[in-house]
C-alpha cells in the first residue's frame, strides 16, 4: 500500500455500513465477526489509483485451510463497483471478502472504531467466538456438518 492517505478515496465502502450497500447485509454481518476475531490471516493493498483498489489476502473459513480471497472496488462517478473472487465453495462476494475491507478500513481508523461495529456492543466478540467454535466443532468431525444441539449461557449482569 503506498499510503493511508491513498485508499481514503475508498473510505466509505471499507465500513459495514458502506459495505452493506454493496454486498448482501447478512454477509457483512458475518465478516464483521471474522474482521475482529483474528480470521483475517493476510492483506495485501494495491491502490492503482484514486479510483481503482485492489485487496488480497487469506481468511480462515471452515475449510481446513484459509480461503484466498481478492476484491476490487472501482469508483465510477461516485459508485462503487465490488468485485470480489474467492476460494470458498461461495465463490464471489462472500463474506471473506468483505471481512477484508473492513480489516482495511479498521486499519485506517485505529483511533476510533467501524461506524458499523460500536466498540461497547460486544457483538463481534461474541459473534466471533461462536463462529470459531462452530469451526472447530465442524473441522473435528472432519468437515462434515451434523445436527448437534447448541447451548447458550447469556450472563445479563
Amino acid at each position: 500500500m503506498r499510503t493511508p492517505a491513498a485508499v481514503e478515496a475508498f473510505a466509505p465502502w471499507l465500513s459495514a455500513e458502506g459495505l452493506a450497500s454493496v454486498y448482501d447485509p447478512a454477509a457483512v454481518g458475518r465478516a464483521r465477526a471474522y474482521a475482529s476475531d483474528g480470521s483475517v490471516l493476510r492483506l495485501d493493498v494495491d491502490v492503482v489509483d484514486s479510483e481503482f483498489l485492489a485487496v488480497d489476502g487469506e481468511v480462515a473459513g471452515s475449510g481446513a485451510r484459509p480461503y484466498r480471497t481478492s476484491v476490487s472496488i472501482e469508483l465510477d462517478r461516485g459508485r462503487a463497483v465490488v468485485t470480489a473472487d474467492c476460494s470458498c465453495p461461495v465463490g464471489w462476494e462472500c463474506k471473506h471478502g468483505a471481512a477484508l475491507l473492513l480489516c482495511l478500513g479498521r486499519s485506517l481508523t485505529t483511533d476510533h472504531p467501524d461506524p458499523g461495529t460500536p466498540a461497547d456492543d460486544g457483538f463481534a466478540d461474541w459473534a466471533g467466538a461462536l463462529d470459531t467454535a462452530l469451526r472447530d466443532l465442524e473441522a473435528s468431525r472432519g468437515g462434515e456438518a451434523g445436527q448437534d444441539a447448541l447451548a447458550l449461557l447469556l450472563d445479563l449482569h
